[in-house]
Formats: structure tokens, C-alpha cells, sequence
């Protein structure tokens, strides 16, 4: 199986480029569901995935104060 879309799925993670990774994500979802071997973990992986990256998205905001966003 080739994985053509495999290094901007790995390098928009890498950079936090969320929008180029969610686009490409949905690629790579799509092979995933082709695979034989892989199709049965495919809902895990794909969950998975998004919590890794919407943990990664979301960390950012943990300094945020109310004070800082009103000043």
C-alpha cells in the first residue's frame, strides 16, 4: 500500500499546520478504510488521531486568562 499523502499528513502535524492536516487527514482516512488489514481499526485510529490533534490545537489556549483576553 502506498501512502502518498503520509509525509504532509506527518509534517502538518509536526508544524501545527491544523488546516493542511485536517485535509489531508481525510485522505489518509480514506486509505485506512481501503487496507483490508487496517479497515477493522479504522474507527479507533481515526478517533485517536483526532484527540491527539485537538489536544495539541487546544494547549495553546491553557494560558489564556480572562484578564489577558479583556486587556
Amino acid at each position: 500500500m502506498k501512502l502518498p499523502d503520509i509525509k504532509d499528513f506527518i509534517e502538518s502535524f509536526y508544524y501545527c499546520r491544523y488546516r493542511q492536516f485536517f485535509t489531508v487527514f481525510l485522505k489518509v482516512i480514506e486509505l485506512v478504510k481501503q487496507d483490508p488489514y487496517l479497515k477493522l481499526h479504522s474507527r479507533y485510529f481515526i478517533r485517536e488521531t483526532r484527540v491527539v490533534i485537538y489536544s495539541q490545537f487546544l494547549e495553546s489556549y491553557k494560558t489564556v486568562r480572562l484578564e489577558s483576553m479583556a486587556n
